[in-house]
């Protein structure tokens, strides 16, 4: 089973990606609500979740900043922005950071269907990873 962060300032809008999500199918029994920016990355690199959703604009925090740093201390999260800001350099330094989707508020079905596939796909993925490398330690 997987842990998944909601990061917002806005309890609605975490309210609405909790209620939004099948956690199920996304196999993520661990659902932690984040509505302060305090010490993010921090709190990301400590509790490793395996995928976070996070605005970009949390008052004085930048979203992207955040991840950019997470990235940098080699955190394996998969990072999904929902943001409404339709902004393309905000876009582009995403990708740049290896977010897995940005979608934009309010959030529509096929957005929902499309990023619980591709997370489905990419954490079944990082699991046989680890199950490999895991099973190579053992090896040797």
């Amino acid at each position: 089973m997987f842990k998944a962060f909601i990061i917002d300032d806005n309890i609605q809008a975490i309210e609405v990606i909790y209620q939004s999500f099948d956690w199920e199918r996304l196999n993520v029994d661990n659902i932690v609500k984040i509505y302060d920016t305090f010490a993010l990355t921090d709190r990301i690199i400590k509790e490793e979740p395996n995928i976070v959703f996070i605005d970009i604009e949390m008052g004085k925090t930048s979203g992207l900043d955040i991840v950019a740093e997470c990235k940098a201390l080699k955190s394996k999260a998969l990072f999904v922005i929902i943001s409404g800001h339709d902004n393309f350099l905000y876009a582009q330094r995403a990708v740049e950071y290896g977010v897995v989707l940005y979608l934009l508020k309010p959030l529509l079905a096929q957005d929902i269907e499309m990023v619980t596939g591709k997370l489905v796909r990419l954490l079944s993925l990082q699991s046989t990873h680890y199950i490999d490398s895991d099973s190579e330690k053992n090896f040797f």
